[in-house]
């Protein structure tokens, strides 16, 4: 593995730079990227909407209503019952709610984190195409000089022809010449190619100039195994995997809450008809009835299968996160090694 890509999984893709103006150039296309790019911004979307949906994750279920009308009337004292009006609200058991907004809380900070990751990536292709794009631009300028090189030795080359002298060295000049230009419009269309990729990346149109710095100077940050520390703090990938595994200890504290009942509270209201004796006390006076109620968990076997799933995705997180981890540093090792060597 190549050093820039020890950088790339650890997150610092900006440790390796241009000291010069090229600096700017390379930084504004890398801003420019995170803030045009259609896959960065699409989790950008994705974040915000998990941020959300943390607002309401733990907001009480809305309450019911209820409309009901009696096809035969039921006398009473004081008059015929007519018509029945309900409402009814849900109460999660204590807790229940605060652990949904743990659950979407644990979502957030998984997207949030591809979020990062997308932004991770997106300024390391821009880099990458950057730097090759200064790798071409060279490569075309020293090819060019190498083409007057050999005009000067063709034009010497002829007169010594002229002179009695081999054809041969003239052949050659020509020949050597002819592929120097073939190889600069091969570079040419590679430049090409690349300025549509990096337009590509900042969401330009693909035949847009791109101005790229021909005289980089680079500089490369010391490398160490202190780097290795900064692997699970810095990762996208890793923080997001850890957040899952925070997410899915939430679920299991909610699974194993779902074995407890929840209340439902409500109000009913009765329109009363006169009664048969209008005089009579009280004719027609509407009655109104509070209620309670609350959910029975009888399916024993039912939640039981809820906390195992629960308890075994679970594990998959935190086991996903280990193996990750483990795969990341031994890359890294391998990395720095080679990098050191």
């Amino acid at each position: 593995m190549r050093t820039r890509e020890v950088v790339l999984m650890i997150g610092l893709a900006s440790s390796c730079s241009v000291v010069n103006a090229a600096l700017s150039t390379l930084t504004h296309y890398q801003r420019e990227a995170e803030a045009k790019n259609e896959g960065v911004q699409a989790n950008r979307a994705f974040w915000a909407a998990s941020e959300a949906d943390v607002e309401f994750a733990g907001a009480l279920p809305d309450p019911s209503f209820s409309l009901g009308h009696y096809l035969e009337n039921v006398e009473t004292r004081v008059g015929p019952q007519e018509d029945r009006l309900g409402i009814t609200q849900k109460l999660p058991w204590v807790g229940k709610r605060r652990l949904r907004r743990d659950v979407a809380a644990g979502q957030s900070r998984v997207t949030e984190q591809k979020f990062q990751a997308s932004k991770r990536d997106v300024r390391y292709a821009v880099t990458e195409v950057f730097y090759e794009l200064v790798y071409l631009k060279r490569a075309i300028a020293v090819t060019q000089a190498n083409g007057v090189l050999l005009k000067r030795f063709e034009s010497v080359a002829e007169t010594r022809l002229k002179n009695g002298g081999e054809a041969g060295a003239v052949i050659k000049a020509q020949i050597e010449l002819g592929m120097l230009e073939n190889n600069i419009l091969t570079l040419e269309s590679r430049v090409v190619q690349l300025n549509a990729q990096l337009n590509a990346l900042i969401n330009r149109p693909p035949r847009e100039a791109r101005v790229i710095e021909n005289k980089p100077v680079f500089h490369t940050d010391a490398l160490d195994v202190s780097a290795l520390k900064r692997l699970g703090a810095k990762n996208p990938e890793l923080k997001s995997l850890a957040a899952e595994v925070d997410k899915s200890g939430a679920l299991l504290k909610l699974a194993k809450k779902q074995s407890k009942p929840d209340f439902v509270v409500g109000l009913d209201y009765i329109v009363t008809g006169d009664a048969l004796n209008p005089s009579a006390d009280e004719s027609g006076k509407d009655a109104v009835i509070a209620k309670v109620g609350l959910s029975i968990p009888l399916w024993v076997g039912k939640n039981r299968s809820r906390v195992k799933a629960a308890d075994s995705r679970r594990e998959a997180a935190a086991r996903r996160y280990a193996d990750q981890y483990n795969r990341m540093r031994a890359s890294a090792e391998t990395a720095l090694f080679s990098y050191s060597d």
